[in-house]
């Protein structure tokens, strides 16, 4: 028997529908009283077509197999994410959110064997291409974990490249408080200069790598970052005056050790002559 409302097959006994609506057949209570029966009169349905109520029908097996295939891939894509971006940065850092992920990812795919067999069975009685839904569902995952994969490695590739930056400008700044300290600390004499210069030469060669690093490193700092373009061109010119600085500082060191077999009054002379012009050019660079 169907409903004459929603159309829902019914029992032939039953009296009401899930919709609401009545669908037994009544009788005239004056027919039973008298014992005549009436015609009878099958009761229509109170319910509106807008309260209508669809008789419920389990999801086809296909559906269910694609909604696991989009989780699983959404949960391999977010581990992806995290691996790519570890591997690029140089550190492992795991997220929570990437547990979870591959603890749901396991389930899905524990789960995915049984939704495929059903496909395979025809269950749902919906004709589907099943080679077509795997083939489908592969590419899907395959797409979502390689953008993953991508996106992930520019990520731990730019953090990278800004951490190194943040390493590099506080490794120039422990190397030139050094050398600042080392200098000043040195008697103003000829003798405890050529010692000093001896004691600062590995902390000179060290500052004029990472001004070499900072130099390439600031560029492609600035072309990702243009709104800190301001900040970064200060920086910029901080690193060309410790390059030339760095520069002075190596042609000190080596004149230092040149005169320091002389006699005190070649010493003198040759210090007047070949190391106070260094010293004037490095003293010019803090005025301009």
């Amino acid at each position: 028997m169907l409903c004459p409302a929603c159309a829902c097959e019914l029992a032939e006994d039953a009296k009401f529908c899930g919709c609401g609506a009545a669908v037994g057949i009544t009788r005239n209570p004056l027919a039973e009283a008298t014992g005549s029966e009436t015609t009878p009169v099958v009761a229509e349905s109170t319910a509106s077509p807008a309260a209508t109520i669809p008789c419920s029908v389990a999801a086809p097996p296909y559906a269910i197999f694609v909604m696991q295939v989009m989780g699983l891939a959404l949960c391999l894509s977010v581990v992806t994410l995290n691996t790519a971006d570890n591997l690029a940065h140089g550190y492992w850092r795991i997220w929570i959110i990437a547990v979870v992920a591959c603890a749901a990812a396991v389930l899905l795919m524990l789960r995915l064997p049984g939704a495929w067999r059903k496909i395979e069975a025809g269950a749902g009685g919906a004709e589907v291409n099943s080679q077509r839904v795997l083939k489908i569902s592969f590419i899907f995952v395959i797409l979502f974990v390689a953008t993953a994969a991508i996106v992930g490695a520019e990520i731990g590739k730019s953090g990278s490249e800004t951490g190194q930056l943040i390493s590099d400008f506080e490794e120039m700044r422990q190397l030139g408080s050094r050398i600042s300290k080392a200098r000043n600390a040195a008697e103003h004499t000829v003798p405890a200069n050529i010692e000093m210069y001896k004691v600062i030469e590995g902390d000179v060669e060290a500052f004029d790598a990472v001004m070499h690093r900072l130099h390439a490193e600031l560029p492609v700092y600035d072309d990702k970052f243009p709104g800190q373009h301001d900040t970064t061109a200060k920086s910029m010119d901080s690193v060309e005056v410790g390059l030339k600085r760095a520069s002075l500082l190596k042609q000190q060191i080596v004149v230092a050790r040149d005169i320091e077999g002389l006699g005190p009054d070649p010493r003198w002379q040759a210090w007047k002559d070949r190391m106070q012009p260094l010293l004037d050019a490095e003293a010019q660079l803090d005025k301009d």
